[in-house]
């Protein structure tokens, strides 16, 4: 059953590594490729027995022969479109994540910048008076 109770974002805490990301992106790109090598070296194999099964055997043999073709499309997708499998979609979605995240960091990191720029700078004189009681950074009223 799902969580009923609303999140308080006063007290969550997102902590997310765009460097990390990046990394972890990259590596499952390379990752799923290995596999897929590998998955494909068990089909080559697997195809070449084909040949030695007769009867039941063959038509069975045909049957997971299928099956394996159908889940390894939905894992890896295909040669001439990987984007069709799991794997390789998840690892985009994480690089994508890497990038807002990244993005997000720099406009954060910018702002800061500016920021600290602005309550660094030396004006160039004194600031102007304010006689005007209205304009105060405090005004108070004091009763009798």
């Amino acid at each position: 059953m799902a969580d009923s109770e609303a999140a308080n974002y006063d007290i969550s805490v997102i902590d997310v590594s765009p460097a990390g990301l990046d990394v972890t992106s990259k590596a499952l790109v390379e990752l799923s490729k290995s596999v897929a090598e590998r998955i494909g070296t068990i089909h080559t194999t697997l195809n070449g027995l084909r040949v030695a099964w007769q009867g039941q055997a063959a038509s069975d043999a045909e049957k997971v022969q299928n099956e394996w073709a159908r889940v390894m499309t939905e894992l890896f997708g295909t040669e001439e479109d990987p984007s069709l499998g799991v794997l390789p979609t998840l690892a985009d979605g994480v690089g994508m994540a890497w990038g807002n995240f990244s993005v997000a960091e720099q406009g954060v990191t910018k702002i800061f910048t500016e920021f600290l720029t602005n309550l660094t700078a030396t004006g160039s004189g004194d600031p102007e008076e304010v006689t005007d009681t209205n304009r105060t950074a405090v005004t108070m009223t004091f009763p009798y």
